[in-house]
């Protein structure tokens, strides 16, 4: 199944919270163009997120992330302020994160 097919399916199944999340999610990732560590402070609870070029895809830490709580994220992380049943039904609608286009795996072909 490709991730455009696995997206429209999961969009089936979306609340109006979903559909938010995913347009503010994406949003942030649009402007995640820089290598490096950033500071963040979490607006609200929240999760995890880490792209995986090898895999192609965004994939869920398992700890949850309380309000308040200071933030030490990589080029390759994303704070999504929601929670886990969100998470897991946007995570297929997802887009790449921009700083793949230039990988490895993305010019050689996955690992």
């Amino acid at each position: 199944m490709s991730k455009k097919d696995g997206c429209e399916i999961a969009r089936k199944g979306f609340t109006d919270t979903d559909r938010t999340a995913l347009e503010k999610a994406n949003n942030t990732i649009k402007k995640m163009t820089h290598y490096g560590l950033r500071e963040e402070t979490a607006p609200s609870n929240g999760v995890l997120l880490s792209w995986s070029n090898g895999a192609r895809k965004w994939i869920m830490g398992q700890s949850r992330i309380q309000k308040g709580e200071s933030l030490s994220l990589d080029a390759n992380e994303l704070f999504l302020p929601a929670n886990k049943e969100t998470a897991d039904r946007i995570l297929a609608c997802l887009q790449d994160l921009p700083l793949y286009k230039n990988s490895f795996e993305a010019k050689y072909g996955r690992m």
